[in-house]
């Protein structure tokens, strides 16, 4: 019976390592402060990059990164090209990806200007209003519902920097940013344009959603059974201490760029 114990944990074991003993593309959004970002001599940093160099460690899972504008990730992944991060869960993308747990929560805050007068209580304050995106971006089914009802009108920018110069030129009356206040911060700093208006734009509260972010792996690549070990490693990450550690360091670090 002993040497039966033994075979089945031999197999076990043996299964587990090919489990994970594996290479996967990730994409990722290279302007994302403190997420997923590429400094300017084309170093990759990020909380959710620093969330997934611990995963290889604690798995074997060896993840190869490609740090892309938003809508190119998201169009690479669902190709089949490779996983994702800092993707949000809707009903319409799990027909699509298999997704970890959680590796980040994403504060998603409603941003408007002073002169706007925009009263940001619960969702419904944004009935009617242009509010802009960043291209690509989704955020849960909350919204999927809102905007394929019409209660608010969405228009789409390629980054951080295209949302703002529309909210101050009036073209939309709120942006949607992440996370939290400091991506606000961090773009007014990166942009001398921007910097002009920084007295002018108002982060409303509550926060418009906390948005859970996940490791999402396309179903064609047919890589679900990796799911395990990834959940299993994010779980301890997030239990032993490291997930606060990596956030402190990484957002110092973002920071410590714009003195």
């Amino acid at each position: 019976m002993n040497k039966l114990y033994r075979l089945i944990f031999i197999i076990f074991m043996t299964f587990s390592l090919a489990a994970t003993a594996e290479e996967i593309s990730i994409f990722a959004d290279y302007k994302a402060k403190p997420k997923n970002w590429i400094s300017d001599d084309g170093t990759a940093h990020g909380i959710q990059y620093e969330i997934l160099k611990e995963i290889t460690k604690r798995t074997g899972i060896t993840f190869n990164f490609h740090f892309t504008p938003w809508k190119r990730a998201v169009r690479m992944s669902q190709l089949g090209h490779g996983g994702i991060i800092g993707f949000s869960k809707s009903k319409e993308r799990m027909k699509e990806w298999d997704y970890s747990e959680p590796i980040y929560f994403d504060e998603l805050v409603v941003v408007s200007m002073k002169k706007r007068s925009l009263s940001f209580i619960d969702n419904r304050s944004l009935n009617n209003l242009r509010i802009g995106i960043k291209l690509g971006a989704r955020y849960g089914d909350k919204f999927e519902k809102a905007v394929s009802e019409n209660t608010f009108h969405i228009v789409e920018s390629t980054n951080r920097v295209d949302q703002l110069q529309l909210l101050t030129t009036g073209q939309v009356d709120a942006v949607l940013m992440s996370p939290g206040k400091f991506a606000l911060d961090i773009v007014v700093l990166e942009n001398i344009w921007l910097q002009k208006y920084r007295s002018e734009f108002i982060v409303h509260e509550p926060a418009f959603r906390v948005d859970p972010n996940h490791i999402a792996l396309p179903k064609s690549l047919q890589k679900a059974h990796l799911i395990a070990p990834i959940n299993q490693a994010i779980k301890t990450i997030m239990s032993d201490g490291t997930y606060q550690a990596i956030v402190h360091r990484v957002t110092e670090q973002a920071l410590r760029e714009h003195p």
